[in-house]
């Protein structure tokens, strides 16, 4: 999960960017990142929604997933 978080912040330049293309307020995101590197589990909603993203710009590119 750790990676994924730090994907999506070297694709989008930082954190609320990166929380913004998923929904998320920076705020929400920031608990999320949290709960990541403490090893506290996340809902499963949100690891998949982390992983489809990361898939999604690994697979069709920067440009298309930050539409």
């Amino acid at each position: 999960m750790d990676y994924n978080v730090n994907f999506l912040c070297f694709v989008f330049g930082s954190h609320e960017k990166a929380a913004e293309s998923l929904g998320y307020t920076a705020r929400h995101y920031r608990k999320i990142r949290k709960k990541i590197e403490d090893g506290e589990e996340i809902p499963q909603r949100i690891e998949k929604l982390l992983q489809t993203k990361v898939r999604e710009l690994q697979l069709g590119g920067a440009d298309h997933a930050c539409r």
